[in-house]
């Protein structure tokens, strides 16, 4: 197949100039900005994320804790088996938070 040239047509006059903004000036004050934003807007994402996950685990403890407490309730049913069992979780937890903030830490 052959080519076939097809011819633009004339301009009319001088090309139009786009407005162009020098670089300089406040492009880096406002680069700087932009760059702080963006590392807040992640953090702040992941701030969100893990209290979202902490949230869930709080559930999950929660029944987990729940379901010990109704199975110990079952066990024993006088009063001072009652305070015992309440004694021994929250003997549970409080050993499990030491723990949790000596790793941490």
């Amino acid at each position: 197949m052959p080519r076939v040239r097809v011819p633009l047509p004339p301009r009319l006059g001088a090309p139009i100039p786009y407005p162009v903004k020098q670089s300089g000036g406040s492009g880096g004050i406002l680069g700087l900005l932009g760059g702080l934003a963006g590392l807040l807007l992640c953090l702040l994402c992941l701030a969100t994320m893990g209290l979202l996950g902490l949230f869930a685990a709080f559930i999950a403890v929660t029944a987990y804790l729940g379901w010990i407490y109704r199975a110990l309730r079952a066990a024993g049913n006088g009063s001072s088996v009652n305070y015992m069992n309440m004694a021994i979780l929250l003997a549970a937890l409080c050993f499990a938070g030491y723990h949790k903030l000596r790793r941490s830490l």
